[in-house]
């Protein structure tokens, strides 16, 4: 997921956030935001937790933040199965991209 020059990757294989800043000065931040959700056992999405990342260092990549999300296949915290999560990349003070979804399947 790119966002101006903030590029926010999701790595399956130890549920890592990786966070790159492509910017050229000091005051170029960029900034990982991410939501999880878990599946119910009637099938509904519900909001689970959330959080983010700051990559201050311009022309350098940050992480991988280890999360240990639930597997999709694995009986989660609402007693469904099913594990998402919404991840947007982010620059300071300039906005973010829309989010993605990602499965978090093995």
């Amino acid at each position: 997921m790119t966002y101006s020059f903030a590029t926010a990757c999701f790595r399956k294989h130890g549920d890592g956030i990786l966070l790159y800043n492509g910017g050229n000065t000091s005051d170029d931040v960029t900034i990982a935001k991410w939501s999880n959700y878990l599946r119910t056992r009637s099938g509904a999405w519900k909001y689970y937790r959330k959080g983010h990342h700051v990559n201050p260092y311009p022309q350098n990549w940050r992480g991988p933040w280890k999360h240990n999300f639930y597997e999709d296949q694995s009986v989660n915290a609402y007693g469904g199965k099913g594990s998402g999560i919404r991840l947007y990349a982010c620059v300071g003070g300039k906005g973010c991209s829309r989010y993605i979804w990602i499965r978090n399947s093995q």
